[in-house]
């Protein structure tokens, strides 16, 4: 994970933020992975988490069922993998012991 890299994630979860309708699971999935979490075996739906340093951040689910996520539920994913974002940033202002990939 670079400055760069990370600033572009950021800029990709604003846009859908702005235009959550019609966003496909896998966008999500990309968007988390990017982000250094990985697909957890718990709960009902597809869970994701960071396992080097999950203390930073909650799990994540990100329902697999159906075509397109609800707006709602995008909202809902597009706030926690915000707050991941602020947390790199964080990290790389050298506030924060996460880690980098």
């Amino acid at each position: 994970m670079t400055p760069k890299h990370l600033a572009k994630i950021k800029k990709v979860l604003l846009e859908i933020q702005r235009s959550p309708q019609g966003r496909r699971t896998l966008e999500f999935e990309g968007l988390a992975r990017a982000l250094g979490r990985e697909r957890d075996g718990r709960g009902k739906e597809p869970t994701w988490s960071r396992r080097r340093a999950p203390e930073f951040s909650r799990p994540l689910s990100i329902p697999a069922h159906s075509a397109t996520v609800k707006v709602g539920t995008a909202r809902s994913i597009v706030k926690v993998l915000l707050d991941d974002v602020a947390e790199w940033e964080r990290y790389f202002e050298g506030g924060s012991d996460g880690d980098k990939n």
